[in-house]
Order: structure tokens, then C-alpha cells, then sequence
């Protein structure tokens, strides 16, 4: 299950109100899904989570970072295969990633990590 974790630096709460910011994230989120979905192929199973947490101070960090964790498991979809997105689709959603937050807030640089939780369990509500 990919999870969309994006950290948000002082400087845009600084800049935006507090019904402002829950607004853009709630939208970055819903098109952040969509584009992991679309690289690792997996429209329409419904597994991407978005969280969006407040960062009270940061130090040589940019002010939007966006962490795109996923586990690599057997059969994860279904498809009798392992989920591992080779390094080629990681680096199309890191640069997609990267265009749409570029776009979505011009003004708040953000960085990218797509990391691979391989050896790691995940147990679901």
C-alpha cells in the first residue's frame, strides 16, 4: 500500500490561513493519489493514503517535503508478482511529483523521497 506523507514547513502557515491550507492540502493530496496511482499502475484498487502533518521548525529543508512510501510484497494486486515499481517508474513519480507541487505552490519548493519499505509488514484497520 503506497502512503503519500507530506510535511509541511512554518513558512506556509505563516503565508496562508489555517482554512486556506486545509483546502490545498486536501487538494495536492487527492491529485498526489491520483498520480501514484497512474505510475505504479494501480487505478481503481483504492490503496494510496495521503496524511499531511505540521512541522513546527525545520533547518536546511524545503518547505514542502513529500515521502512516498510503499511495501514490496508478494501478490500485493493480485497479479502473482511482486510490487517492486522498477527504478524507472520511481523516478517518472519523483519528476511528476515534483512538476504538480511546482504547479500546485510555486512559491514552496518541495523535495521528493519514494522509498521502498521492503522486509516491513503493514497491518490495515
Amino acid at each position: 500500500m503506497p502512503q503519500v506523507f507530506m510535511t509541511v514547513g512554518p513558512k506556509l502557515h505563516e503565508r496562508f490561513p489555517k482554512e486556506t491550507i486545509c483546502t490545498l492540502l486536501n487538494v495536492t493530496g487527492q491529485k498526489l493519489i491520483a498520480v501514484v496511482e497512474e505510475v505504479f499502475e494501480i487505478q481503481g484498487k483504492h490503496d494510496v493514503a495521503f496524511t499531511a502533518i505540521k512541522a513546527l521548525h525545520t533547518i536546511n529543508e524545503a518547505p514542502i517535503q513529500i515521502e512516498i512510501k510503499y511495501t514490496v510484497g508478494e501478490n500485493e494486486y493480485g497479479k502473482g508478482e511482486l510490487f517492486d515499481p522498477p527504478a524507472e517508474q520511481r523516478k517518472l513519480l519523483a519528476a511528476k511529483v515534483k512538476k504538480l507541487m511546482d504547479f500546485t505552490l510555486p512559491n514552496f519548493p518541495a523535495s521528493v523521497w519514494i522509498r521502498p519499505q521492503r522486509e516491513s509488514l503493514f497491518k490495515g484497520i
